[in-house]
């Protein structure tokens, strides 16, 4: 029993920061995740940026009293060229075959031709494949027939094309009256792949407008 008149004992109240503790130790949580975050980020950053330099190795070899060192770089692979672009086929009918051919070249596309017996003009583009509206991809084979016409022909010197580029020779070839188909042979080296190795008929001899001209491309 408590002596009667004496006061009762008071409760201390618990210090304040037994109160505080729980939320610092949450800040403190929260700061080191942000610490980890920023530490991760950076290392991935620095890894990304390492990736694109070439890998370095050095080799250190001591024989005697004397130390080589040797540093090989070493370099990633060159990435594949891009796909052909597609092409959609213009409407060349109609068309003088030279004009024609000067704008199927335009769009990256090999522009063949044939003559055709026909009594539209000549030199007339009167039938195309692929059709006109289809889609192509670059360096495709387009065939233009070229109308004959009515009348004699007149007999036309062929031109040298061998050598100048494939787009060249079939531009040289049109230009001076003939038609031209090409065709694919082996290049003898690298520096011969695109060029035209050789042609039939051969150059300097004479032949009818719109004799057909065929050029051996190296590939």
């Amino acid at each position: 029993m408590r002596p009667e008149g004496r006061p009762p004992p008071q409760r201390v109240p618990p210090p304040w920061y037994r109160d505080i503790w729980p939320w610092l130790l949450a800040l403190g949580i929260v700061v080191l995740a942000l610490i980890g975050g920023y530490v991760g980020y950076q290392a991935y950053k620095d890894d990304s940026e390492s990736s694109d330099e070439p890998d370095v190795v050095t080799v250190t070899q001591t024989s005697g009293t004397e130390t080589t060192t040797t540093t090989t770089a070493t370099t990633t692979a060159e990435p594949p060229p891009p796909p052909p672009e597609p092409v959609t086929m213009p409407d060349v009918t109609g068309e003088s075959y030279v004009a024609a051919g000067t704008r199927l070249e335009g769009l990256g596309l090999a522009a063949d031709s044939y003559a055709v017996a026909s009594q539209e003009t000549r030199g007339t583009v009167v039938a195309q494949r692929p059709d006109p509206g289809t889609t192509a991809k670059e360096g495709d084979i387009v065939r233009n027939n070229v109308a004959l016409g009515a009348g004699a022909r007149e007999t036309k010197e062929i031109p040298d094309v061998t050598g100048p580029t494939a787009s060249n020779a079939r531009d040289a070839v049109r230009r001076a009256g003939f038609t031209v188909r090409t065709t694919f042979s082996h290049a003898p080296s690298s520096e011969e792949v695109g060029e035209v190795l050789t042609q039939q008929p051969a150059a300097g001899s004479s032949a009818p407008e719109l004799t057909q001209v065929t050029i051996y491309v190296g590939r």
